[in-house]
């Protein structure tokens, strides 16, 4: 008997930036007088940002600054489509959960070729009153506010550096990152003699974001890291 012949189904790692506004409506009108945002990966459970908090008028909610979303999709090299990236959205007032006015979730996916921004309509998850956010979400390019993403980035990084030579200069600090310095040493110890027992360190072999960061950036926006297969498919 002939075999059928078995094809692997390869997908690239496809490094992406979005650009994502928002915007509620349907707000109560007592109860919420300030709401902020929380972005959380469903991957991996963590919030990936968070917005500042904005006052609430005449039912409506609106946070000027955007988030922007580094991260990685998977696409199928023969259809070109792509694996979900789901996120959850929670919208809030405090950090208790009473504080919570409702949550939704969104696919990223969806906007891989949102080279113009794209809005949608979603009512909150658990609210009572109808509250709808309104996510606006782009993909960047050097075309497309791909340019000010890396602005903020590099005026973050600007910001961290001068709080460290600030710090080097006080005498207090200094006695500080003394302290740090040696009981990150030790802990060094601790681990080399863990490992040299038999106990190796976890690593992450999925990559950084700081491994993103690094890389650099095509007029598209988008980039093939690697090729890896996924299973077996027959014809």
């Amino acid at each position: 008997m002939s075999r059928v012949p078995k094809w692997k189904i390869e997908k690239a790692k496809v490094k992406v930036v979005f650009r994502l506004q928002f915007h509620a409506t349907n707000i109560p009108s007592t109860g919420w007088d300030k709401l902020f945002l929380s972005f959380i990966s469903a991957d991996t459970g963590k919030v990936s940002a968070k917005t500042n908090k904005a006052n609430v008028r005449n039912g409506s909610c609106k946070w000027p600054d955007p988030i922007y979303e580094a991260t990685r999709l998977l696409q199928d090299s023969r259809t070109k489509t792509y694996d979900d990236k789901l996120y959850k959205i929670v919208v809030a007032m405090g950090t208790s959960r009473s504080s919570i006015l409702g949550e939704l979730d969104v696919n990223l996916a969806e906007f891989a070729e949102a080279l113009k921004p794209v809005s949608i309509a979603l009512p909150l998850r658990g609210c009572e009153f109808g509250t709808i956010l309104h996510v606006t979400a782009q993909l960047l390019t050097t075309k497309t506010g791909f340019r000010e993403f890396e602005q903020q980035r590099e005026t973050g990084a600007k910001s961290t550096q001068q709080l460290v030579n600030q710090r080097s200069h006080d005498p207090s600090e200094i006695g500080v990152a003394s302290s740090d310095i040696y009981s990150h040493k030790a802990n060094a110890r601790i681990k080399l003699k863990e490992t040299s027992s038999g106990f190796p360190l976890a690593e992450d072999s999925a990559g950084s974001t700081e491994d993103y960061e690094n890389s650099s950036h095509n007029s598209d926006g988008l980039f093939a890291e690697k090729i890896d297969s996924y299973g077996g498919h027959e014809l």
